[in-house]
């Protein structure tokens, strides 16, 4: 989830943005991936069913039969303009700064998704310094991902929308 103030005339307001993954029943058993293993959760897809009912229900979500999407999501963000970053710059701010950086905001970002991994943990040092091990875990679901985008940016293209 990503929390964003936003300021319009007169005052701000807070609103969020979610992706509502229902994951497959297999994705909570033991997962064997040739970074390792990823350990089983806690609690079964049966556990989550009712919820992912009431989910699809209220969000009129759904997927497609038998289709199986690459863990991860790509996010449409809206390219940001100078009046929008105006709102929380310095009062003296020069508006050439605020174009320029407008004109490097981001229209969509792609995140994929690691598994979990027992080696990938942030612990403390004996000195309380953060240490951190990672290693991803998931590049062909990253690599499906951004087959997916390449694909439907070229299907915009085709249609003569970008």
């Amino acid at each position: 989830m990503h929390l964003h103030t936003n300021y319009y005339e007169g005052s701000n307001t807070k609103f969020y943005g979610a992706a509502l993954f229902r994951l497959r029943e297999r994705d909570f058993g033991e997962i064997r991936d040739h970074g390792g293993i990823s350990p089983a959760w806690p609690i079964t897809y049966g556990d989550l069913e009712p919820y992912y009912t009431k989910a699809k229900h209220l969000y009129e979500v759904h997927g497609t039969r038998g289709e199986d999407p690459p863990m991860g999501h790509i996010s449409f963000v809206g390219k940001l303009d100078a009046i929008a970053l105006s709102a929380g710059a310095p009062p003296l701010t020069p508006g050439f700064t605020l174009d320029l950086m407008a004109r490097h905001s981001l229209d969509f970002w792609l995140t994929s998704e690691d598994l979990p991994h027992p080696d990938n943990r942030v612990t403390l040092d004996r000195d309380g310094n953060i240490e951190m091990r990672y290693a991803p875990n998931n590049e062909a679901g990253h690599k499906r991902l951004i087959k997916t985008l390449e694909h439907a940016l070229q299907q915009r293209r085709d249609q003569g929308v970008l």
